[in-house]
């Protein structure tokens, strides 16, 4: 029989500031054998990924995502892979228990390097931007940009690419997959200081790995922190009854507040509540924290941008950054978008539920309380530009694996009477993990980006006129790859940033002459050279996310080459960038 309790060690034997509220689950021992049937539904799993990689690279887009457009062998070996973790955890295998969570690291994750040519989301450019000012001019840029102000990422990738010879740009193709095989190992040492046993530090695991939907986790400063963030806490879990190794403590904290402008406050949250219930030492690391952090912050005022913006509206802040504005997103966008809600309330009330039942059995849960919970409280402060519901799951995740371990542990280890309710786990972990799966591949086809359009989003910034301006119409452009960039944004740091009105033409199709007109009436600048790029990946995303019909940015582009004010200043395979001089009346001339 199978039960779900406390061991409270008493014995005097141990010295008494041993701990003494390590979790565990207790299973009846049985006889020791060789497990050839959770190896072989594993190697399965890899077996079916293998048969899968060539289609992650060939799909046809689909709004629905990867997970749908790719070989049905992909969503194979990704439920084999639970499977197999599930089969695993009910035979005491603890070692193929370990490597399904790996196993299925490796199926979701290696998707960003094998399916394409360059880093995934345009965004992640402006960070090997300045990764390449560092690497080329070995300076920041402060004052700039946010990113110059918290150089943490890139100062570090700029030092690996000069001691290894590795491009930035590899590292960045690479660091979904590095990130994630890092992240199951540290989390797992992570659940053992928490005083989880191995097999609930496990489950612990392979729950923050498959329920990780977010997609922080490419080459950006919140994936690096959250790497640290788990050996940070690492060394929070075991110096809950004494001291250990403040030193290095106090250096990860500080890596991770150079690295990134949230997560220190997240990580001050959590070791401030558990110093005033008495569950860390010594209190005084906390005042050393909050030091390095606000000193920090304080340094970077000026740069900060939406982080040094606080609103205490709880409402606004856990709205998405396109939330109120009347968009017409896909079935396949409108599907992912329900099922990142679904998950979401899903972990935080099973969460909850299970917090409650372990401290009716008197369990010592108040600590994984504190690091399940306390992300909640940025909502109350901030709304990190529309991001901030997104980094509470993800902050969320972390303590709230911990807590769902212990019941999914106590199910999956159930004796031979209660095959039943490990038959229903392991088909709950299935429907989860793909949902995650959905929830983290559905947008894929609208951040898949081509090297042409990266390579000439490094031309326009090299040859542009550096008091020009760039005009966006999604996101979806890879702005600043290169230190090219510092041109402009040295001189105007605002150069990309498009203009507010931007969203009055959200679902506008530039069918009409009015709509075109008031197109150029928002879009041109005034005495600066205007430039607007177009992409095929801009016409995905905007028809994905509801910004526009499919036919709108085809039809803007047909009417901008027939008008004199605009030419074409650089076109390639599925992109052209248009280019308006400065100072230009209605008929072409010069003012």
């Amino acid at each position: 029989m199978t039960s779900l309790k406390e061991r409270i060690d008493r014995s005097a034997a141990k010295p008494s500031d041993a701990p003494t509220d390590r979790l565990t689950i207790v299973a009846v021992a049985e006889k020791t054998r060789r497990d050839w049937v959770s190896w072989g539904i594993l190697v399965a799993a890899l077996g079916s990924w293998w048969i899968a990689v060539p289609s992650l690279s060939t799909a046809e887009a689909s709004d629905f995502g990867l997970l749908f457009a790719a070989s049905p062998f992909f969503a194979g070996a990704i439920i084999l892979s639970v499977i197999g973790f599930a089969v695993a955890m009910s035979r005491r295998n603890n070692r193929a228990a370990f490597f399904a969570v790996i196993s299925v690291a490796l199926v979701q994750r290696t998707a960003t390097l094998i399916a394409s040519d360059v880093p995934l989301y345009t965004w992640t450019y402006k960070h090997l931007g300045v990764t390449d000012l560092i690497q080329r001019s070995h300076f920041l840029a402060r004052g700039v940009d946010v990113y110059n102000g918290w150089p943490g990422l890139f100062t570090a990738t700029a030092w690996f690419s000069r001691v290894t010879g590795v491009p930035d740009v590899t590292v960045a193709n690479w660091f979904a997959t590095a990130a994630h095989l890092l992240m199951v190992i540290l989390f797992y040492c992570m659940a053992r200081a928490w005083r989880l046993d191995v097999p609930t530090a496990i489950s612990a695991t392979f729950l923050f790995e498959v329920l990780n939907w977010v997609a922080q986790d490419y080459y950006a400063p919140q994936a690096l922190a959250l790497i640290l963030v788990l050996a940070f806490l690492t060394l929070v879990g075991s110096s809950r009854d004494r001291p250990n190794l403040v030193i290095v403590m106090i250096v990860v904290f500080s890596a991770i507040v150079v690295t990134h402008q949230l997560t220190p406050y997240w990580m001050g949250l959590i070791v401030v509540t558990l110093m005033v219930f008495r569950m860390f030492r010594p209190w005084w690391l906390t005042f050393v924290f909050a030091a390095i952090a606000i000193g920090f912050l304080v340094y970077n005022w000026d740069s900060a941008g939406d982080f040094a913006k606080f609103s205490f509206d709880v409402t606004s802040n856990a709205k998405s950054n396109l939330a109120g504005a009347n968009l017409t997103p896909t079935a396949g966008q409108a599907f992912a978008s329900k099922t990142m809600r679904f998950l979401t309330v899903g972990l935080l009330v099973s969460s909850a539920v299970t917090a409650f039942v372990m401290w009716r059995r008197k369990m010592p849960v108040f600590a994984l309380v504190i690091v399940a919970f306390a992300p909640l409280a940025i909502l109350a402060g901030q709304g990190y530009g529309g991001e901030a519901i997104f980094r509470v799951y993800l902050y969320s995740l972390v303590g709230c694996s911990l807590l769902l371990a212990f019941p999914v542990t106590a199910v999956l280890r159930a004796s031979n009477a209660a095959r039943v309710k490990l038959f229903i786990a392991s088909i709950v972990l299935v429907g989860v993990t793909l949902s995650s799966s959905e929830a983290y591949f559905g947008a894929w086809f609208a951040y898949l980006t081509k090297p042409a359009v990266v390579k000439a989003a490094s031309e326009v910034l090299e040859s542009a006129d550096p008091y020009g301006v760039l005009r966006l119409p999604s996101p979806a452009w890879p702005d600043r790859p290169t230190q090219a960039y510092l041109r402009l944004a040295g001189l105007d740091p605002k150069f990309d940033v498009q203009p507010e009105a931007a969203t009055l033409f959200y679902g506008a199709d530039f069918a009409s002459d009015d709509e075109y007109e008031t197109f150029n009436e928002y879009f041109v600048a005034d005495r600066r050279t205007t430039y607007f790029a177009i992409s095929d990946q801009m016409i995905f995303y905007n028809w994905y996310f509801g910004l526009s019909p499919r036919d709108a940015l085809p039809n803007l582009e047909a009417r901008m080459r027939l008008d004199p004010m605009w030419k074409v200043f650089l076109e390639g395979n599925g992109f052209v960038v248009f280019e308006r001089a400065a100072g230009q009346d209605e008929g072409g001339n010069d003012g």
